[in-house]
């Protein structure tokens, strides 16, 4: 039985060059960069479930106290401790907007190779 995100799988076991054989430059292209948006999802999503326990293990300043479990397991549960905001603040900066710009970068090459064969 086929399911709904069966293609998800499918864009991950085909080889770029069998899938631009089969469906041609745009579509390939497109299949491609879909293909390396998944992984960023996947890999900062990963990453969040580290940050998701460093907000519900956190100290909140008197005033952002509550109750609410989504208020636990986000930013406002530690800003009590400057140490857990700087580090929220860096991995915000500097990790997500590493990975961007690595997946673009290694798009672009890979975009230049299919496109020009280069």
């Amino acid at each position: 039985m086929e399911g709904l995100f069966d293609w998800v799988r499918l864009i991950g076991e085909i080889d770029d060059t069998k899938l631009l054989k089969i469906t041609g430059a745009d579509s390939a292209l497109y299949l491609m960069w879909l293909k390396y948006c998944a992984k960023f999802f996947a890999v900062i999503s990963i990453i969040n479930i580290f940050f998701i326990i460093l907000y519900a293990t956190g100290e909140p300043l008197e005033k952002d106290r509550g109750s609410s479990i989504l208020q636990k397991i986000t930013l406002l549960n530690v800003t009590n401790s400057p140490s857990k905001v700087v580090l929220c603040y860096l991995h915000s900066m500097i990790v997500i907007i590493a990975m961007t710009l690595y997946f673009l970068v290694k798009f672009k090459k890979k975009f230049n190779d299919q496109r020009y064969g280069q």
